[in-house]
């Protein structure tokens, strides 16, 4: 009896179905699927990029009321109050910031992971799970160094608000105002707040790639026994796999991102007061004047949270542990949907681009 080809309910990525674009450099053509796959994230994922961020960087205690509460409420609210722009609040620098860590993350990974898988003698396409394991971090690490300023810019600009009476600390209006305000008042290291806990969230992709590479086997597995043996994956097999790895990965992972919002969400040290540079002797002299003597010495305000440890300390004192757990049902309604249309678009790309027609 012959066995059946069509029992996905998505076509196949088909080896030798046409495409009018090939690149013959492995790496260049990782790195053009890894960018086509960010930027689908980052339209797909920005309103509730921008949700989930504020959610995070809620501060709960003293009976504050936090604002927002839920996805559908609050989306209501930032549609209501600052309409369709509050939503896509940083979209060109989320673009931008998806695009390259993710032309760069797949372009790492595949290289180091073919390099390593090589140099132990198998092939990368049975690497094995160390190898994955080491390739994601590997990746992370790279790519965090580069992109890191991006993410700090896109967070900021996403807490920003428009509506009367809430305070913000900064007002960017694009992401170069951002990056020179940044640079000028608190310094180029402000650009890699947040990295510390951004260094333990490489255990994210270090859960997630690993796990989606398995399932990818045990996808594979299936088709066979269902009486699929082309090459490639299904597009369902694909979407399952980035789907049940990107979700097991989030909810074991997930309090990293709230650190990391709160880190690069404060501004550095401020000024609390201002000292005249003019001195001024008598009864009438104005306010921008000082009396004549040495200045006062200056006062600041320092930061609220000195790093991650301290800032761990001080979240499970003041609000208790499940803040660390706010904003995860936003963002797997974010990044699951997204991650899997993301991946299947990255593997479709790289084996298209990669065909050469006869």
């Amino acid at each position: 009896m012959a066995k059946s080809n069509a029992v996905e309910d998505f076509p196949p990525i088909a080896k030798h179905s046409f495409f009018p674009i090939t690149i013959k450099d492995t790496t260049l053509r990782h790195t053009a699927a890894g960018a086509a796959a960010g930027l689908l994230s980052s339209v797909l994922v920005c309103p509730l990029d921008v949700l989930k961020i504020r959610i995070q960087n809620q501060v709960h205690k003293n009976g504050v009321v936090p604002k927002y509460h839920g996805t559908i409420s609050g989306v209501q609210i930032i549609w209501k109050e600052e309409g369709i722009r509050g939503l896509f609040r940083g979209l060109g620098t989320t673009t931008i910031a998806y695009i390259a860590d993710r032309a760069l993350w797949f372009a790492a990974y595949n290289r180091i992971k073919t390099t390593l898988a090589t140099s132990a003698g198998r092939s990368p396409e049975d690497a094995g799970t160390l190898v994955h394991l080491n390739a994601s971090v590997a990746a992370s690490m790279l790519t965090m160094a580069f992109v890191n300023p991006l993410w700090v810019i896109r967070t900021r600009i996403m807490v920003q608000s428009t509506v009367p009476g809430e305070t913000v600390r900064w007002h960017y209006n694009s992401t170069w105002h951002a990056l020179s305000s940044i640079i000028k008042e608190e310094g180029g290291s402000a650009l890699y707040k947040g990295i510390t806990p951004s260094l333990l969230g490489i255990t994210h992709v270090a859960v997630q790639f690993p796990l989606y590479e398995k399932l990818k086997v045990v996808m594979r597995k299936l088709e066979h026994k269902k009486g699929r043996y082309a090459e490639d994956l299904s597009a369902t097999s694909i979407l399952l796999a980035s789907a049940g790895s990107k979700m097991i990965a989030s909810i074991v992972t997930y309090p990293h991102e709230v650190l990391r919002t709160r880190l690069q969400t404060q501004s550095a040290r401020k000024l609390l007061t201002h000292i005249p540079d003019k001195i001024c002797e008598g009864p009438n002299c104005p306010p921008d004047t000082r009396p004549p003597g040495p200045p006062p010495a200056p006062k600041y305000a320092e930061p609220k949270y000195r790093g991650l440890v301290h800032a761990t300390k001080v979240i499970m004192r003041e609000e208790g542990w499940r803040t660390f757990y706010r904003g995860l049902a936003t963002n797997l309604i974010r990044t699951v949907p997204s991650s899997a249309l993301s991946l299947w678009m990255y593997e479709v790309l790289v084996q298209r681009l990669g065909h050469v027609e006869e």
